[in-house]
């Protein structure tokens, strides 16, 4: 074969690269800021997904394992985006996952429209040390600031810029210019309520201690458990109709064996009393479909005594004797829900992130119960503060506490409620009572103060009750109980 001939043969391999340029995707994944994480906290995962000649569609799944294989308490959640962007063409797509438990890896995929996997990678946490600080530079601002063994991190503010408030969990202090400071004050202030340390100019005044928010200084999730096994859980229609059925058997062989007369009076007699039977039945099993599902959400709002915020916690537990998938969505850029851990029998959990709002799926069944941890900052402008015996109230959130008590070391005084506008309660009026368990606002107060979360004699607090589901927050099951304790530091 001839030069020509190489050369010919040359071109005629190459023809395809020209003609048909690269097809299918890339993806690129990053795990917290430049691969640094903070484990036991949330950490952002962003993911760069790339298309050239051909468009796609799809999904990007995230799951992450917790749990130990011999307790026999492994629970996983799936986090779910879709995916659909045009041919040479960039999408980003950011996921807060809770790093916590560094015996399984983070498994990042990437599904097309069919359900095939297109790319898989596994993310192992072994070998991270959890233990070092991790600090952040804002836009090159620097302050003397001492801290041992402790992870500088330089980011430019835009990084964080229009970003839900869960994106600054992995750090312990923020240090960053009053220019600065300002362009990302909304964020800054929900985050030091959730206990964030800001270092800026000394002339602002922004002191506060680093408190983890996963696994979270309050879980809520074994109260709500405990309280939704005491409730009364319908049997299953299905038993009610099987047990008609035996029933219609029975009322035909009486009706044929012991009731005299012809046949067709025997026929009607026993069509009387199946349908007294089957109206009976209807309204059975149309009473347990209504109240099968059984959910309980309880919340605590540690109210802020100088922001307009209040720190969130949250329980839920969702139980139905049927296989079924109960969803509740909420603002994902204030809160975040987590599956509980260490327990067994939990459904399982997928969360479909979108820009402003997550989508949480629980498939349900008779032997899975739902259950769920929140985290977050809610809107809640209360304060509190005496003027000699008199304890002034100014609430300016869209919500009335309702059986408010002011609490004390051996009791409580009850205040009746706090309404929305300027509220005054004269203390000296009121008489002690003592705290009853025997009721469910009993039980969760008895709760919190039995696991220190509430220190009688340490501080003041009055607490007040909401009996209405947060605004940020939607289920689409009715059947959910959901009761808030909102505790007000004087």
């Amino acid at each position: 074969m001839n030069f020509k001939s190489y050369l010919i043969l040359l071109l005629f391999l190459l023809l395809p690269s020209v003609v048909y340029p690269q097809i299918g995707v890339d993806i690129n994944i990053e795990f917290g800021f430049g691969g640094t994480v903070k484990v036991g906290r949330w950490n952002p995962v962003s993911i760069t997904v790339k298309t050239y000649s051909i468009p796609f569609k799809g999904r990007i799944e995230i799951e992450v394992k917790e749990g130990s294989v011999i307790l026999e308490n492994i629970t996983s959640v799936i986090l779910k985006s879709e995916v659909s962007l045009p041919a040479y063409s960039k999408g980003e797509y950011l996921f807060l996952v809770p790093l916590s438990d560094v015996r399984h890896p983070v498994r990042v995929s990437l599904f097309s429209q069919d359900g095939r996997l297109v790319r898989a990678s596994n993310y192992e946490m072994k070998e991270l040390d959890m233990r070092l600080p991790i600090m952040c530079i804002v836009d090159n601002w620097t302050l003397p600031y001492r801290g041992v063994g402790t992870r500088i991190l330089s980011l430019e503010s835009e990084k964080f810029l229009d970003k839900p408030v869960f994106i600054l969990d992995p750090f312990d202090a923020i240090s960053l210019s009053p220019l600065s400071l300002y362009k990302l004050k909304g964020l800054l202030d929900k985050w030091t309520v959730l206990g964030g340390k800001v270092i800026t100019d000394p002339s602002i005044d922004t002191g506060r201690g680093r408190e983890d928010t996963y696994p979270g200084d309050i879980d809520i999730s074994p109260l709500v458990s405990d309280l939704i096994k005491e409730e009364d859980v319908p049997l299953p229609s299905k038993i009610f109709i099987s047990l008609f059925l035996f029933l219609y058997l029975v009322i035909l062989f009486i009706s044929l064996y012991y009731f005299r007369g012809h046949f067709l009076k025997k026929t009607a007699i026993y069509l009387i009393i199946c349908f007294i039977f089957s109206y009976l039945a209807f309204t059975l099993t149309s009473t347990v479909k209504e109240f099968s599902d059984t959910g309980i959400q309880i919340n605590l709002l540690k109210i802020d005594k100088s922001l307009p915020y209040a720190r969130f916690y949250s329980g839920i537990a969702l139980f139905s004797p049927y296989n079924k998938t109960v969803r509740l969505s909420y603002n994902s850029r204030n809160l975040a829900f987590w599956i509980s851990r260490r327990e067994r029998g939990i459904a399982q959990t997928t969360i479909i992130t979108e820009r402003d709002k997550n989508l949480v799926e629980i498939n349900l069944g008779p032997n899975k119960l739902g259950l769920l941890r929140g985290w977050g900052v809610l809107d809640f402008d209360i304060r509190a503060y005496r003027d000699g015996d008199i304890i002034k109230v100014v609430n300016n959130s869209r919500y009335t506490l309702q059986d408010a008590y002011l609490l004390k070391s051996k009791g409580y005084l009850s205040l009746g409620d706090i309404k929305i506008g300027s509220n005054e309660f004269i203390e000296k009026d009121l008489s002690l009572s003592r705290l009853t368990r025997e009721d469910i606002k009993g039980k969760i107060l008895s709760w919190f103060i039995d696991n220190g979360i509430i220190l009688l004699g340490d501080k003041n607090y009055i607490s007040g009750w909401i009996y209405t589901i947060p605004s940020d927050i939607r289920f689409e099951s009715g059947n959910i109980k959901s009761i808030t304790l909102c505790l007000l530091e004087i």
